[in-house]
Order: C-alpha cells, then structure tokens, then sequence
C-alpha cells in the first residue's frame, strides 16, 4: 500500500482502503458500493435496516402481515407470520390480541377468546 493509504480505514467486505467516501455503520467501513443488502445484493445506501443475517434495504425488509409496513423493533410471530404488536387483531371484532394468546386461526384471520367462544357456541347450537 501506498503511505497516503495506509492510515485509511480498509472495507469491511473488500479490505481494500477506503478514499473519501465511506458509510459506517456499528464501527464498521464499508464503500458505498460493498455495502449491500443481504436481500437483493444491491448496494443500500443510507436508507436500510440490520437484520439478524445482515443489512437489508426497504423492499427485502421483512413486512407485518397485518399493515404491510416494514417490520422495525419488536414484533410478534403466530404461523409463520410476523406482526406489529398492534397489528395482530382479532379478524372479527379488530381487538388487539395479546402475544400470550396463542390465537384461534380462521381462513379470514385470528380469533380473540370472546368471538372464538362465540363461534364454539355457534357450532354447538348447529350441531344440536
């Protein structure tokens, strides 16, 4: 390496040194076009979020099942799914259910104790 090169910071993905243009993220250099998402490959810019495996841009974030908007901070998982902690309602009566409920899935969504009883009632008055 060069002298002006050596007290450059080397790219994390490259480990080549790093001119005038670098993004930093966690104490670690990357060049703009090293820093990718783990998704697409394509570089990020400043606009991503880390995810357990990595850097990913908007379009391959994970999105809620209930909204639709990319998944930031905590979230819930019932089937596979991943939701907001507001997002999760009952498909009936839209109340919030609570991640310790482990909801009563239908083919238009998930139950609250109330209208899942309601529902075991209807059946029941059927079957008789």
């Amino acid at each position: 390496l060069c002298e002006a090169c050596v007290d450059r910071p080397a790219c994390v993905q490259c480990s080549k040194p790093i001119g005038t243009q670098g993004i930093t993220v966690g104490g670690k250099t990357y060049h703009p076009e090293c820093f990718v998402c783990t998704g697409c490959k394509k570089p990020i810019g400043s606009s991503f979020l880390a995810g357990k495996t990595g850097f990913m841009c908007h379009s391959c974030s994970p999105k809620c099942a209930g909204c639709g908007q990319v998944l930031e901070g905590g979230y819930i998982s019932v089937d596979g799914k991943e939701f907001h902690q507001g997002c999760l309602k009952c498909s009936e009566c839209k109340a919030q259910l609570q991640d310790k409920l482990l909801p009563n899935a239908t083919r238009t969504g998930y139950l609250c104790v109330g209208c899942t009883r309601k529902h075991v009632a209807k059946k029941e008055a059927v079957e008789e």
